[in-house]
């Protein structure tokens, strides 16, 4: 899933990004979910969760993630996620970008 329109966040001075996120225990090593950002030229991995990381909780959680480093004309954000059984599950359930 991604930001298809881009937003300028460039004259905040700070931000932060708010979602409630879900990660299956039973996710494989080579499976995750995870939050880019675009920063005008490049995509760059902001967050990761995976059973690797202690984010396999198997509930829903409220992660908290400072912008304030990609504040930029041409934000953009992007989740995607990588599994490989109709058994495991990701979710995101809503995102907030504050100011």
């Amino acid at each position: 899933m991604t930001l298809t329109n881009h937003v300028d966040l460039s004259s905040l001075g700070s931000a932060s990004l708010e979602i409630s996120r879900f990660v299956d225990r039973s996710l494989d090593d080579d499976e995750h979910m995870g939050i880019d950002i675009y920063d005008g030229s490049r995509w760059i991995t902001i967050a990761t969760w995976s059973e690797n990381t202690d984010a396999d909780t198997d509930d829903w959680e409220i992660q908290r993630i400072d912008l304030s480093a990609y504040l930029n004309d041409e934000f953009k954000i992007r989740i995607n996620a990588q599994m490989s059984s109709f058994n495991e599950d990701v979710g995101i359930d809503y995102i907030r970008i504050t100011a």
